[in-house]
């Protein structure tokens, strides 16, 4: 009755790693199952398993950078957009220092998301190398740590938006001009 749950155990495996692996193994020649019978026993689940997940960091990497372009897009526009108005203010004579600070502040945290971004990849890609080795999880937890600074930077140029420099442009409105 042990052999059987066993050999049901290992099928089963084998199938859902088949089943799962078939769309990162279909386009890679080096993966393609020949269509000749495959002793099950000669399979390394290692090797499989590694390869799904290095597929799958590359899935990862491939969002984290689409997300940080567009992050990076509507960034570029808001600094673009801040100075052409801090000009325009400035030219009405209103007093624009607050703003300018606070645009002095966004560049800065815009600079740190980008070195946090490069960190994330960094990391991702080590711990894609590290898959099976026994460094693998630690890498797998350095890489967390980096994505969580990174949401962070996201957060804070958004609350730097949202609290400060909103209100700082709401005020403007208040001032006389000269």
């Amino acid at each position: 009755m042990k052999r059987i749950r066993t050999a049901f155990s290992v099928i089963s495996i084998f199938t859902l790693l088949s089943i799962l692996a078939a769309p990162v193994f279909a386009l890679d020649p080096i993966y393609q199952i020949p269509n000749k019978i495959i002793d099950v026993s000669k399979i390394d689940i290692k090797t499989v398993s590694c390869a799904i997940i290095k597929s799958s960091i590359d899935n990862r990497i491939s969002n984290f950078n689409t997300r940080y372009n567009n992050h990076l897009e509507v960034y570029t526009k808001l600094t673009d957009r801040l100075e052409q108005m801090i000009e325009k203010w400035q030219g009405w004579g209103y007093e624009t220092s607050n703003v300018e600070g606070d645009l002095d502040n966004l560049k800065e945290m815009i600079k740190e998301y980008k070195d946090d971004h490069e960190d994330l990849i960094a990391k991702l890609t080590a711990a894609r190398d590290s898959c099976g080795s026994s460094s693998y999880s630690t890498k797998v937890t350095a890489a967390k740590e980096a994505l969580k600074e990174l949401r962070g930077d996201t957060v804070a140029i958004r609350n730097l938006y949202q609290s400060i420099l909103r209100q700082h442009i709401l005020e403007l409105k208040n001032q006389e001009t000269e």
